[in-house]
């Protein structure tokens, strides 16, 4: 794996759980950095808003399946996935969208061409990512299936896409 720019950005992802298990791979593959969007859990943020027992809880949750990769990747939340996305695409940033059967634009993974400075989104584990957000996309993503199950956990198919897109920059 070569040293690229990469960000995860997670959008509506309902689980801490997955949270933390993401969070956990981004430290294990060198992500440089997590961006949680709309209702997805976060750990605490310094001059966080949030009701304390929110914050609590969901630290406590991440934490299950982060063992500690909480405090060692840097992260940030925003409201807006798309404004954030925005943003990053205008600081040079390809933009990957996660998702199966979408489109005629989506790519197997193995067939990617990777940009050395990336953003892999993911969302929600039932609904997937918006049109909006995928109308934006640089590239749409999807891991073949072969099973009669077409979707993985996010946290297995963010994991998956980050290490193969790693692999290929």
């Amino acid at each position: 794996m070569k040293n690229t720019e990469t960000v995860l950005l997670l959008n509506n992802i309902r689980s801490a759980r997955n949270v933390g298990s993401l969070l956990r791979t981004c430290d294990g593959l060198g992500v440089s950095k997590v961006i949680m969007c709309g209702i997805t859990p976060y750990p605490k943020l310094p001059q966080d808003s949030r009701a304390g027992h929110i914050i609590q809880s969901n630290a406590k949750e991440i934490h299950k399946t982060a063992l500690g990769a909480e405090d060692m990747v840097a992260f940030e939340h925003h409201d807006d996935a798309k404004i954030a996305i925005l943003g990053l695409k205008s600081a040079g940033y390809a933009i990957y969208c996660l998702e199966n059967n979408v489109s005629s634009r989506t790519v197997e993974l193995e067939n990617m061409s990777v940009a050395n400075k990336f953003v892999l989104a993911l969302g929600s584990e039932t609904n997937g990512l918006e049109r909006e957000i995928l109308d934006i996309a640089d590239d749409i993503i999807e891991i073949p299936m072969q099973g009669s199950k077409n979707s993985l956990n996010v946290s297995v198919a963010g994991a998956i896409a980050l290490h193969w897109l790693l692999a290929k920059s």
